[in-house]
């Protein structure tokens, strides 16, 4: 599936924002916005959290 085909899943129309975030989130992805974190990073930035 292909970043369009995954924005289609979230209709424009759709007023819940949990899926308005997706859908923002999926955009940014595939515009090469993401960001890429390992495992010790999340967690390091949890304990900072804390």
């Amino acid at each position: 599936m292909n970043c369009h085909e995954q924005e289609q899943l979230f209709g424009a129309g759709d007023s819940n924002v949990s899926l308005e975030k997706l859908k923002r989130g999926i955009e940014q992805v595939c515009a090469g916005l993401g960001v890429t974190k390992t495992m010790e990073e999340l967690e390091a930035m949890e304990k900072d959290e804390s």
